[in-house]
């Protein structure tokens, strides 16, 4: 594998940062001012491009050979021969993210996470179903007694509109 190819990648992750902390420093100020604002996500998107591009580069830099060897040797592990890698399982993973966001409105988060947690985890190999669906419904609860409860935040209550406080 050519250091120099990551390397340039870093590097472009880290202009990726730069040009989105850019933009979102160009929006106007809000009307009224918000100890958050709409702002912040892509000012700290833009940070952790920038501070893990350049982490990423200096790792990199570190591995050039001076002598001219940019080859170094392959990161990661192969494929499990039972689980390989599969484009039509991310591309399951994709759609079923995209049905998630469609019928997470009309239905709620309540009713909709359980069943999408449940099928992303046999998508990703989980075959046991008591353990896929205790942990569906332990991550539905905790996140919506997060968001809904102690954040102050809303999320959708679809079917379950006024049944909820």
């Amino acid at each position: 594998m050519d250091s120099r190819k990551d390397l340039i990648f870093a590097l472009a992750i880290v202009a990726l940062g730069v040009a989105v902390i850019g933009i979102a420093y160009s929006w106007p100020e809000p009307l009224i001012r918000d100890a958050v604002g709409p702002r912040a996500f892509p000012y700290g998107l833009g940070f952790l491009f920038v501070v893990g591009g350049a982490f990423l580069a200096v790792q990199r830099l570190g591995k050039l050979n001076p002598a001219g060897n940019y080859q170094v040797a392959s990161e990661g592990n192969e494929d499990e021969p039972d689980y390989p890698a599969s484009g039509l399982r991310a591309m399951t993973l994709i759609g079923l993210c995209a049905l998630y966001t469609l019928v997470l409105n009309p239905i709620g988060f309540l009713v909709a996470t359980p069943p999408f947690v449940v099928l992303a985890l046999m998508l990703m190999g989980e075959r046991k179903p008591v353990l896929s669906t205790v942990t569906a419904v332990i991550f539905t609860v905790v996140t919506y007694v997060l968001i809904d409860t102690i954040l102050g935040g809303r999320l959708p209550d679809g079917l379950l509109t006024g049944l909820l406080p």
